[in-house]
């Protein structure tokens, strides 16, 4: 039963309810739309801005404070950030405004609060649009994001003020009972219900409003059974779209936190080619594009003889070569699992510009992807043949959440560079900042060389004897081509076993047998790259150029019996 009317609780719910009713319902719908036809989402026009502004200090300590669920925080914030300010824009529209102005009925404040979102929009994306490196609007993104801001906003209002209507609503109901009642009782001066005006029962039985009639004991009764059944009617309503509407926002935040690190292989060895569903992902995105293969397209426009198109038909038909290659983001931290390897089928990217004809003043190519992404390399670097464009992983079609329907690999790169979704290839005269380069990251994104110990896990506890550890070691296209291992936390170092590598640009796996004492041990792993160096033991975080330093672990083994 809905609480009693003049109950603190009753009064929350009737200040509140409907807005944040109206409120959940419209982000859900709005997040709905999004995952439905890649609209753009408030939410990421909050955090491009944002992070666009933050100092690379600043950035790296948000990182810190989100740690791995960072999308799902983020987007479960800027969610919650919305919701709060539907519920005060509501709250001071219906309550503090009508009282200012003196208005009897609450429509108005429908235009009021759209008004009010468009001007925080407004006002939003122009300071960020003269504070950041760059515009955080792209093309008709404005438009965009301006009509749902009117949509979402309207539909907010809209669910909002049927609910408080309906809660509020004057008895019509039972109309003619209820006149009845009150022609067989004696006129007492008016007591108005709520500030409700009494009604009876036309002639040809609308309801029309009684000027100097007023409820009586014999007909109160009714008016409080008619509006208690209306406020439970609303109050069930509501909570029905509230928890309905909440229940399909917590599953898309739960959605987005399944991106990014996955423990597969946490305690062994992963596999030599990794799973296309295991394979990591990560992404600017709170909702990736979802772009259809046959309507796609490739441009190669900018500083070149011919701007070409090509479907995907066309790009498939240029000469293939299958590669392996193991990717890794700029945001691995020591002895995490942001590095993948797959098998790849694509093409060269320089064979596809030479379709175009590259003009000698060219000196850097932008990539966009239909994320609105932006990458660039420089021209003398794409003349690697190894440098591709690819459309197959594991002998499969690009999967979507790895780039579909083209991505590319840039070997020596970490994944910052290497962009997915692509739909425009630029030739330019100078180098550009890209989207994480704008937010503080690696201009060239170089891989640091790393080494991980995989076996045995952290913490672990093995019997004293012959005790196995292993893991892997990459340098990008530098390779690898010594791995040390140290029990004693970096005191002394032992060479293991490398074997043999899978192909020039993958991971390398290594392996290590010593006789453990008991007692606990602190293993440390380095790595030394094709070209003799050896993996620093200086620790930096992610931010801005990739981790560095030994990955280290903990085992206690223990007497045999």
């Amino acid at each position: 039963m809905p609480a009693a009317p003049g109950s603190t609780t009753a009064k929350a719910i009737r200040l509140i309810g409907p807005g944040a009713v109206g409120a959940l319902g419209a982000l859900a719908l709005w997040l709905l739309l999004v995952q439905e036809s890649d609209a753009p989402f408030l939410g990421t026009l909050i955090v491009d801005a944002t992070s666009s502004v933050l100092s690379p200090s600043g950035f790296s300590r948000v990182l810190d404070i989100v740690g791995q669920a960072g999308k799902a925080v983020t987007l479960a914030s800027t969610i919650v950030l919305q919701f709060l300010l539907f519920i005060v824009l509501w709250a001071w529209g219906t309550q503090y405004l009508p009282a200012q102005a003196g208005w009897r009925e609450r429509w108005p404040f429908a235009a009021i609060q759209v008004g009010i979102a468009f001007a925080l929009l407004v006002i939003f994306a122009a300071i960020f649009d003269l504070t950041a490196v760059s515009s955080v609007f792209d093309g008709g993104d404005w438009a965009n994001y301006l009509w749902q801001t009117l949509l979402f906003s309207s539909l907010f209002v809209g669910v909002a003020h049927a609910l408080d209507r309906l809660a509020a609503a004057p008895v019509r109901a039972d109309a003619a009972a209820i006149d009845a009642a009150i022609q067989a009782t004696p006129v007492d001066p008016p007591v108005w219900d709520g500030g409700a005006t009494p009604v009876s029962a036309t002639d040809d039985g609308a309801s029309a409003p009684v000027r100097a009639r007023a409820t009586t004991p014999r007909s109160r009764p009714l008016l409080e059974h008619s509006a208690t059944r209306r406020g439970f009617l609303a109050l069930a309503g509501g909570l029905g779209v509230f928890v309905t509407a909440a229940v399909f926002v917590g599953r898309v935040v739960a959605d987005t936190a399944e991106t990014g690190v996955r423990r597969t292989f946490a305690g062994m060895l992963p596999p030599p080619v990794t799973p296309n569903e295991a394979f990591y992902t990560v992404s600017k995105n709170f909702f990736d594009p979802t772009v259809d293969g046959d309507s796609w397209r490739l441009r190669i426009d900018g500083l070149v003889e011919t701007p070409l198109e090509f479907t995907l038909d066309e790009i498939l038909a240029f000469p293939a070569a299958e590669s392996m290659n193991t990717l890794m983001c700029i945001s691995y931290e020591l002895g995490d699992e942001l590095i993948s390897n797959a098998r790849w089928v694509g093409t060269s990217l320089q064979t596809v510009l030479d379709r175009a004809g590259v003009l000698p003043e060219a000196t850097h190519i932008q990539f966009t992807s239909a994320d609105d992404y932006v990458e660039s390399h420089s021209v003398l670097y794409v003349q690697d043949p190894r440098v591709r464009l690819v459309w197959e992983m594991n002998a499969e079609p690009l999967p979507h959440k790895h780039g579909f329907p083209l991505r590319l690999l840039a070997p020596g790169r970490y994944g910052i560079k290497n962009p997915k979704w692509i739909t425009r290839i630029t030739l330019i005269d100078g180098n550009i900042q890209g989207y994480w380069q704008q937010r503080g990251w690696s201009q060239e994104g170089f891989i640091q060389t790393m080494s991980r110990i995989d076996v045995p896990p952290q913490g672990g506890r093995r019997a004293a004897g012959q005790t196995l550890v292993q893991g892997i070691a990459f340098a990008g296209d530098r390779g690898i081509d010594r791995v040390e291992v140290s029990t004693d936390d970096g005191a002394t170092w032992t060479d293991a076993e490398v074997e043999d590598p899978f192909a020039p640009l993958a991971w390398r796996f290594w392996s290590f047998t010593f006789d453990a004492a008991a007692a606990t041990h602190i293993l440390r792993v380095r790595a030394t790259d094709g070209s003799g160096a050896v993996q620093t033991a200086e620790e930096n975080p992610p931010l801005p150029n990739g981790s560095t330093g030994y990955h280290r672990r903990e085992l206690r083994t223990t007497p045999t019996t």
